[in-house]
């Protein structure tokens, strides 16, 4: 019996389990041919563990086949392992995975261990490969491999690359890695599992892979994913992120889904990505009977970057989208807690984007309310229609690393630093202290922008902490009064706290109602909610009209208007 040994190296902040993994292994064990020759093994590590470590995890393992899935973030610790493989007990080494899709004789010619690429969707052609290398584990060396689509391999010191092979046209035909147990008892210790229902993308973003590798959508059918997802609930898994591209894309399938994930359970957390244009009401009402976190992409609002990645944007529907799914759902005005609610993604950094473009975009979102707000500085991922373009539009980047911008013909090298400075401000104040209300108060009366004040906060938390998680809302507060000092605006220094203190106490009542989910725990919410508005601490939601058209200033400065605020009586507005 020969072993395969599949390897996935996650990042920190993921889930910890690889999909494609799973599907590799399910569609072979159910291979009879296969299933006699082969025992599949998965393993989760993180791509931090030490190099000599999993070498010697491997070795052990007696594997005669070991297979790594390929991404930007695991791509240097795969190479770093695959290079310290012993040559008298190494394995045959298969990498796959969208980073070495692109190019695969490049990957091949990389490390000298490598003994095949799998390119493109890997289901078939893993097969393929078992089916070969069982026969013969060096088939390699003596036989032609030229008959198996969708690999590259190495005979000696040349290199082949073979013809691509077809996207699975029938996606039901691949087992559910969950249905047939391909993880055994370690997708028990997981917080979330990941749960994929279509494949393939119909937008032509150029910075995206999806589109490039899969324009047409396919869909695995409606009653296997709820099978799926009976499955995971049984097994006590507490949240299962839905990996569509566009969740809502299909209307009519994405509500049967939608309606049928509340027959689960009220504590089963859901997570979904959604295309902000195509949100109508019945659908914001069928998910926001959820425990759930949904990302909208948004990315920009600058006409020429969007034309340049081919996307579209109708800020009409958009708008309407958010709203729907704001009036429908309890996660207002934020939510509490990191995986509940709903976030706009921007990317920063995107062809023709300047700073102050990005700031427009952010201040547009800002206006919009969500429950949070995702910054990614732009990376020119291979494969993408962006990577072949880069030169056009002066961008610089590391292939070999995370592909992430160090800059562009329209961002400096030191504007790209400013941009993840302000990340850290968004991620701290608005996404963790969720103090959106006070600070567009304070731009307002500032007569400045969001954006504007958020950029001084990101350089308030450089300068002042190790990380944008020790930033705390006494933190805020003493920026704001200073910079409000600074700008003559005694309205703000006087009663920013008082503000900041009514956003605190709302959060507080956010989270007992998350948590409870109980109808006292509404009430109580309700009751706090009038309170704070009949104490005038709580300021308004920013409005999504006007800050799309407001100038960006390149920094706060100091006014030189009349200075207002309120009488001692009252609390201000």
């Amino acid at each position: 019996m020969r072993k395969a040994l599949l390897i996935y190296l996650y990042d920190k902040m993921e889930v910890g389990l690889s999909l494609a993994l799973g599907f590799l292994k399910a569609s072979a064990d159910a291979d009879e041919e296969i299933r006699k020759v082969w025992d599949i093994e998965i393993l989760h590590e993180s791509q931090y563990t030490d190099t000599q470590e999993l070498v010697e995890t491997i070795e052990n393992s007696g594997a005669d086949l070991v297979g790594f899935s390929c991404y930007s973030w695991n791509i240097k610790a795969i190479r770093r392992a695959v290079s310290s493989l012993s040559p008298g007990r190494k394995p045959v080494v298969v990498l796959g995975g969208v980073e070495v899709t692109h190019n695969p004789q490049d990957a091949l010619s990389r490390s000298r261990n490598v003994d095949f690429i799998v390119y493109g969707e890997g289901e078939e052609t893993f097969r393929a490969l078992l089916r070969r290398l069982g026969e013969d584990i060096h088939a390699i060396r003596t036989n032609n491999l030229e008959d198996i689509e969708g690999i590259a391999w190495r005979r000696g010191r040349s290199n082949f690359l073979n013809p691509p092979r077809p996207p699975i046209a029938d996606l039901s035909t691949i087992p559910s890695p969950y249905l047939s147990n391909s993880y055994g008892d370690y997708i028990k210790t997981l917080p979330r599992a990941p749960l994929e229902s279509t494949r393939g993308c119909p937008f032509f973003c150029t910075y995206c892979f999806e589109p490039r590798g899969f324009k047409k959508v396919r869909s695995f059918p409606v009653e296997r994913v709820k099978a799926e997802v009976e499955h995971l609930v049984k097994l006590g898994i507490p949240e299962i992120e839905f990996f569509d591209t566009n969740m809502n894309l299909q209307r009519k399938r994405a509500l049967d889904i939608f309606r049928f994930l509340p027959t689960q359970g009220k504590r089963i957390r859901y997570w979904f990505e959604l295309r902000g244009e195509l949100l109508d009401m019945e659908q914001a009402k069928a998910i926001t009977g959820l425990e759930f976190f949904a990302e909208v992409g948004l990315q920009t609002t600058n006409p020429r970057s969007l034309e340049a990645v081919r996307r579209r944007l109708n800020k009409k529907k958009f708008e309407a989208g958010i709203k729907t799914l704001m009036d429908a759902s309890i996660y207002r005005p934020c939510a509490f807690s990191m995986r509940l609610g709903f976030m706009i993604d921007l990317i920063a950094g995107l062809p023709h984007d300047t700073v102050a473009d990005f700031y427009r975009t952010f201040d547009y979102a800002f206006g919009l309310v969500p429950s949070k707000i995702g910054i990614s500085i732009m990376k020119i991922l291979p494969g993408t229609e962006l990577y072949d373009q880069a030169n056009q539009f002066g961008y610089k980047f590391d292939p070999t690393d995370d592909h992430m911008i160090a800059s562009s013909s329209t961002l400096t090298n030191p504007e790209v630093k400013d941009l993840i400075t302000f990340t850290y401000a968004v991620f701290s104040a608005y996404n963790k202290l969720h103090t959106v209300r006070t600070l567009g108060w304070a731009a307002e009366n500032m007569q400045t922008t969001p954006s504007e004040l958020f950029m001084e906060i990101g350089r308030d938390i450089v300068a002042e902490k190790d990380t944008w998680e020790d930033y705390t809302a006494m933190d805020l507060c003493n920026l704001l009064k200073k910079l409000a000092r600074k700008r003559g605006c005694d309205k703000v220094a006087k009663w920013v706290a008082y503000k900041l203190s009514g956003d605190m106490y709302l959060n507080w009542l956010q989270k007992v109602r998350e948590d409870k989910r109980a109808l006292w725990s509404r009430f109580l919410f309700g009751i706090g909610y009038r309170f704070l508005r009949l104490l005038r601490c709580l300021a308004p939601l920013p409005q999504p009209a006007g800050y799309d058209t407001v100038p960006v200033r390149q920094a706060l400065r100091p006014r030189r208007d009349t200075k207002t605020g309120p009488t001692p009586q009252s609390a201000p507005a």
